[in-house]
């Protein structure tokens, strides 16, 4: 058999064998008809459990908007005049990126290109002398829910680090974004 040949059955049959293992991990919806998709498991470890709502800090600026229902449930003391304030945000990971990519921009911040893997998302953002960096995770217990970590200069503070901004292409510079 020549190498085109080879090719040929090796492409077939891994191509049957794709679609074989599609089939059965649709498991009874597909014997029923049903392409819903099933929901997704149900997390009872490694994951962060609800927690209460807290006062949201003075400082945070009214013109960075959290999705509706989000709240505060952390702020971290503030280092290097850096300010952090962590989130419980209403919606998936995606809701909430989607959301900074949307809103924060008709509130004039500017985004940096972000960064994402599975269950999370970086990006910076500027307006004016204002700079932050924030970082979201799915790792709620409450899957309809996305953990927020935003890190925010202090205008007042002026010797605090300042991030390289580059809205071309993502930065590589050290992250402030341990809690």
């Amino acid at each position: 058999m020549n190498s085109r040949a080879r090719f040929a059955v090796i492409a077939v049959a891994l191509a049957a064998g794709g679609a074989i293992a599609f089939a059965a991990s649709r498991g009874d919806d597909a014997a029923n008809g049903s392409s819903a998709p099933s929901p997704p498991p149900t997390l009872t470890q490694n994951c962060l459990q609800t927690q209460p709502e807290i006062a949201m800090p003075s400082w945070y600026p009214d013109d960075l908007p959290m999705p509706d229902g989000s709240y505060a449930i952390d702020v971290p003391p503030a280092s290097g005049g850096l300010r952090r304030v962590v989130f419980s945000a209403t919606g998936t990971l995606r809701d909430f990126v989607r959301h900074a990519l949307e809103e924060w921009p008709k509130d004039g911040w500017t985004l940096g290109v972000g960064e994402s893997e599975p269950g999370e998302a970086e990006d910076n953002f500027l307006k004016g002398e204002r700079y932050g960096i924030f970082r979201a995770r799915s790792i709620m217990c409450d899957q309809s829910r996305t953990w927020v970590l935003l890190v925010l200069n202090d205008p007042e503070v002026k010797d605090a680090p300042t991030p390289g901004f580059n809205t071309a292409n993502p930065t590589v510079s050290p992250s402030p974004l341990n809690p």
